[in-house]
């Protein structure tokens, strides 16, 4: 609490020093006694008795330049020493694996084997005009050009003899490979070389249909061949004066006389021909087997 000295030599003061015209942030606070000091409720007086009153301003601090950082000291690079290569284990030598053992050939002697197809014309001229072709200059292929240049100049005339041969022979191998697949012992060899062509990637060999059996006759047909055999329809019989072939009349002829057969008679034909149809079945399965 301010005394009454003080309180009356700081008006005596604050009458003699002009005061300094600026709003107090915080007023000063006289309690019971701020009547006497109206002027000092509101405002700040500079007084040069520092004890009494603080300096109106803030005491501003002069900045301080901040020290510049010291830079950091680059460590020169060290070059790193070569890596040297660790020397490659030697690996334990490795038993050696057993041979497997050779798979039983499935290959068909070729004297087991379907006949081969005989030779061409050409074949039969280039065999015997060039006996040995391996053995001339220029291989095989200089022979062949040399051939078919030569048989090229042939006439027909002088082509006959090798044509009438080949003919031959190729009657001579429909007869032996018809008999080949006809005869029984052989359908085991064909499903052991139709095998061995599947492994290896390759078709079929089927029989021809020469050597197949033949499809039986379905029963209509049976009848009007048995008609045919008898005389009784055939196309030399057709009437004078149809206005179709002899042949389609003889096959209506038949087949109306197929459809007024009692079923009874029809028996006889459909049997007949359902027992050679399974035998057919079995043999021609068999043989492509």
């Amino acid at each position: 609490m301010l005394t009454a000295t003080m309180l009356s030599l700081t008006r005596s003061i604050a009458l003699r020093v002009p005061l300094v015209a600026f709003k107090a942030t915080s007023p000063l606070v006289l309690q019971h006694r701020s009547h006497l000091l109206p002027s000092l409720s509101s405002y700040r007086a500079l007084s040069t008795t520092p004890s009494l009153f603080a300096t109106a301003r803030a005491r501003v601090k002069p900045k301080v330049k901040a020290k510049p950082k010291a830079k950091a000291k680059v460590k020169p690079k060290v070059k790193a020493k070569p890596k040297v290569k660790a020397k490659p284990k030697r690996k334990a030598a490795a038993k050696p694996k057993p041979k497997p053992k050779p798979k039983p050939s499935t290959r068909v002697p070729l004297i087991l084997r379907p006949p081969k197809r005989p030779a061409t014309p050409f074949v039969l001229f280039y065999n015997r005009t060039f006996p040995s072709p391996g053995s001339r200059p220029g291989g095989v292929m200089s022979s062949s050009k040399e051939a078919g240049t030569a048989w090229r100049r042939l006439t027909e005339a002088e082509k006959k003899p090798f044509q009438d041969e080949a003919k031959a022979l190729l009657v001579d191998y429909y007869g032996k490979r018809d008999q080949w697949y006809k005869d029984p012992k052989n359908l085991q060899v064909l499903r052991t070389i139709n095998k061995d062509r599947k492994k290896r990637g390759k078709k079929r060999i089927h029989a021809p249909a020469t050597a197949l059996p033949k499809r039986p006759l379905p029963a209509f047909m049976r009848f009007a061949q048995e008609l045919r055999a008898n005389d009784t329809v055939s196309p030399h019989n057709a009437p004078q004066g149809t206005d179709v072939p002899q042949i389609i009349w003889a096959a209506r002829e038949s087949g109306a006389r197929w459809r007024a057969l009692p079923a009874s008679e029809k028996e006889k034909y459909i049997k007949a021909y359902l027992a050679d149809f399974t035998k057919w079945k079995a043999s021609s399965a068999s043989a492509n087997a």
